[in-house]
């Protein structure tokens, strides 16, 4: 039986970081995950993804206590749209024996994400 080891949210309003899309790639490296920085070349992002992949990593980050720099943790969608959380080695190590659920949301210029960390 698994326990929850932490829970974390977080909201991010999309118009304080819509400026971010016009930023060089060189600045968006140091904030995505190589994984992202794919996706967002791959299809046009909006404000409301890249507030929402915000929003999961400092969740990410109230949940689980690690500390990490943003291009670390990746935020991907499945083929159904589900999100999920890709890690860089470093948080790898860190998250063995632990397994990670995130759900997230968007309403009214609002991105909000919501992670829960379990032990195996």
């Amino acid at each position: 039986m698994s326990k929850v080891f932490g829970v974390g949210v977080d909201l991010v309003y999309e118009k304080e970081i819509a400026h971010w899309l016009d930023w060089s790639e060189e600045r968006l490296k140091k904030t995505l995950h190589s994984k992202e920085l794919e996706d967002l070349r791959s299809s046009k992002w909006s404000a409301e993804k890249l507030a929402s992949r915000i929003a999961a990593k400092e969740a990410f980050y109230k949940a689980s206590g690690i500390s990490f720099k943003p291009n670390d943790l990746g935020v991907l969608s499945n083929p159904k749209g589900k999100p999920f959380f890709c890690f860089s080695e470093k948080i790898k190590s860190k998250m063995k024996n632990k397994k990670s659920h995130l759900s997230i949301s968007h309403s009214l210029g609002c991105s909000i994400a919501f992670v829960v960390i379990e032990n195996d």
